[in-house]
């Protein structure tokens, strides 16, 4: 009789593992992403610690920049002021803004983000990022802004991190850029004068 019983109890421990949804990653690395069995884990896993594939680390209280909007064809914008792709407001905000009910606008390019959480979201196995904004502000009418797909936005160029080292090409594209924003009076001359003091060693190659 103690035998069947051992068997049963064992059964239920069994499906009481495989019944546990996992909560939360403690590292993933950017490339491995895909390869990830998400079978047993949450609809959207916490994800504590992300290794990207030049080895830089990110994890809460990370900061992040917004860059560059980029259209459905994966290339940056150059000639419209087109939104963002991949980044929006807070989806979760009662009163949002109609600016915000797209991705956000051209305008918060240029702006330093704090990641609040990252996210692995079961199904698509994409990586969403939640940030708030290092000055503390508000993202349209909402506390949050969310990198729907954070591998989508470096890609595009949307978003960067602080180790990403920038090429001439690059910081003549994000000048040119910058110069049209300032003619459509989207960007204030101080902001454009504090971009090309920026930018101004990487042009001249000092970097």
């Amino acid at each position: 009789m103690k035998k069947p019983i051992t068997i049963i109890i064992a059964l239920m421990l069994i499906s009481v593992s495989y019944g546990q949804k996992k909560e939360s990653h403690d590292t993933i690395y950017m490339e491995s992403v895909r390869s990830i069995n998400a079978k047993n884990h949450k609809v959207r896993a916490s994800v504590d610690v992300l290794v990207l594939e030049d080895g830089t680390i990110l994890e809460k209280g990370g900061k992040l920049i917004l860059a560059t909007p980029s259209n459905s064809d994966y290339e940056k914008v150059e000639n419209t002021a087109v939104n963002f792709t991949q980044v929006f407001g807070d989806r979760f905000s009662l009163m949002q803004a109609s600016a915000c009910e797209g991705g956000l606008e051209p305008t918060w390019s240029n702006t330093a983000i704090i990641i609040d959480e990252i996210k692995l979201h079961k199904k698509s196995k994409d990586l969403i990022v939640n940030f708030k904004l290092e000055n503390g502000g508000r993202i349209c009418s909402g506390d949050y802004g969310h990198i729907i797909n954070l591998q989508k936005a470096l890609d595009r160029g949307e978003v960067v991190h602080l180790n990403s080292a920038m090429t001439k090409e690059e910081a003549m594209e994000k000048l040119m850029e910058s110069k049209k924003l300032l003619d459509l009076d989207v960007m204030t001359q101080e902001e454009y004068d504090a971009i090309k003091t920026k930018l101004a060693p990487i042009l001249k190659g000092d970097n």
